[in-house]
């Protein structure tokens, strides 16, 4: 009896292969039909982060310091309270401007660009360093001050 169990268990097993689906389990597709395909993802250009083009240490009129860090084409800038210390990107006003539409340049909205000539501004909304060379002008929620290299 027990020699037939060891016979009948590969037939079982066999048996149960076959009742298997023959399709393949696609794991990790697309559940948007919009979504862009492999070819499309390998067709689309690809942006490169901006390169820096100088850096800056500005002492301010409260006698604190800040450590700037600019950006090719003024598309950005960053800037920390500390050598080490974290960074905080700020993009470049007009340029954000044009990205978001009209609707971000109107009077008193934080993205207002400078007039064309005057110097670049670059804001989050929360900090703010208009200038790209010293001297800048640098805040962070309220006025600015004037900080020199």
């Amino acid at each position: 009896m027990h020699h037939n169990l060891l016979r009948a268990a590969p037939l079982a097993a066999l048996a149960l292969l076959v009742a298997c689906n023959d399709e393949p389990e696609v794991v990790g597709g697309y559940d948007d039909p919009d979504a862009p395909t492999n070819e499309e993802l390998a067709e689309a250009a690809r942006e490169l982060p901006p390169m820096e083009s100088g850096q800056g240490i500005f002492r301010c009129e409260d006698n604190s310091v800040v450590y700037v860090t600019f950006y090719v084409g003024d598309t950005q800038v960053a800037v920390s309270t500390s050598s080490e210390g974290p960074k905080t990107y700020l993009p470049n006003a007009a340029l954000a401007a044009a990205a978001e539409g009209d609707n971000a340049t109107e009077p008193g909205n934080a993205a207002e660009p400078e007039p064309a000539g005057g110097p670049v501004r670059f804001t989050d909304g929360t900090a703010t360093v208009v200038g790209n060379a010293s001297p800048i002008q640098y805040g962070t929620g309220g006025a600015l001050q004037e900080c020199h290299t």
